[in-house]
């Protein structure tokens, strides 16, 4: 879920959406992984850049799609300064992958 962040310090939810409704609990886990922005931008033909090493931090590194629902609980990103951002850039800060069902 792409935001704009015009002040810091902001905090922002950041939520993982399966594919269809799933039917048991399924826990995710979020992790900052900014080696994967290459890998990223050549599949999808994208210029984006990795979010600046000390500029953020998860709050949390899990979160839980209940069953019956697509959409886990929210982890909140903390931006803690915007010092060594570029305007204009696009950043993403890390990915999210299935870790097991609950």
């Amino acid at each position: 879920m792409p935001f704009t962040v015009e002040n810091a310090p902001a905090q922002y939810a950041v939520t993982a959406t399966a594919t269809s409704k799933v039917s048991q609990d399924v826990i995710v886990s979020f992790a900052v992984d900014t080696n994967l922005v290459t890998a990223y931008n050549a599949e999808v033909s994208g210029k984006y850049f990795a979010a600046p090493a000390g500029s953020y931090q998860l709050l949390a590194n899990t979160a839980t799609i209940k069953a019956g629902t697509n959409v886990s609980a929210p982890v909140m990103v903390e931006v803690l300064s915007l010092n060594n951002f570029v305007t204009g850039r696009t950043y993403i800060p890390g990915n999210y992958k299935k870790r097991n069902r609950a």
